[in-house]
């Protein structure tokens, strides 16, 4: 026999489920990356539960236990915030949104055209320290289809350079390859620059695998304000690939100084 719930046993469930259900707060934040500091705005859509959160810094917690939210708060440095909801006995599930720091004693011009689809943000995108993964979908990367990469990067002040790298892509069954080369040339004066060295990827054209792969470059004694880095696009897909005839797409993630 089959045993039947009454309506009142029915309701008195479905009344349990929705006290145990708690939805999971909202950030307001449009951007998660800043130059000096952000104001970070938690909200929830339950007005009856209480926000909980937590801020983790690279090197230590800020905050060593969850405590209530009250206000929006700020941010300086690069940090991991962690936060839920509570009503009652109850909880939601807890999530975990990273910010970004950008740079202050650099910048960057693109002296390329980028593919309107793949900017990952915008030009600083390449100097914010956060490097793409092979899920190239999550805005990470910059494309330049069918163009080489070209761009300068301002020190603000002549520094010592020991070297130069640039973050690239590989997924040829998406259209997108490593560079031929990658370029490095350095100046004093935005004008005249020397070619420091170059280098050649040694991931094969034919590999399937998607990958990300840094090509560097070393310098020696080397000191400059100005640094122009330059990829050279694999160029037009050959006979042996379904894309045969198209461009390649070269995606670049970031460029690292030091």
């Amino acid at each position: 026999k089959i045993k039947r719930l009454n309506n009142s046993t029915s309701s008195a469930i479905n009344k349990k489920k929705l006290e145990a259900f708690v939805a999971v707060p909202f950030l307001e934040n449009d951007n998660y990356k800043f130059k000096y500091e952000t104001i970070v705005t938690l909200k929830s859509i339950e007005k009856e539960s209480k926000i909980k959160y937590k801020i983790v810094t690279k090197d230590a917690l800020t905050s060593t236990k969850f405590i209530n939210y009250i206000k929006p708060f700020s941010i300086k440095e690069n940090s991991n915030v962690f936060f839920y909801a509570e009503k009652g006995t109850y909880k939601s599930a807890e999530v975990n949104q990273p910010f970004y720091k950008l740079p202050t004693d650099k910048t960057i011009t693109i002296l390329s055209k980028v593919n309107p689809m793949y900017t990952a943000g915008g030009n600083e995108s390449l100097i914010d320290g956060i490097i793409g993964t092979t899920n190239w979908r999550a805005g990470e990367w910059q494309s330049y289809y069918g163009n080489d990469f070209e761009a300068v990067i301002d020190l603000k002040k002549t520094k010592t350079i020991n070297f130069v790298s640039a973050t690239f892509l590989q997924d040829i069954q998406s259209w997108i390859w490593m560079p031929k080369q990658f370029e490095v040339y350095t100046s004093d004066d935005n004008i005249n620059f020397k070619l420091q060295n170059i280098i050649k990827t040694t991931i094969d054209e034919t590999d399937e695998n998607v990958q990300v792969d840094e090509l560097r470059i070393s310098l020696e004694n080397c000191k400059a304000q100005y640094i122009k880095v330059k990829a050279i696009n694999y160029g037009t897909i050959g006979k042996w690939h379904l894309g045969v005839g198209n461009n390649a797409h070269l995606f670049v993630s970031e460029i690292g100084i030091n």
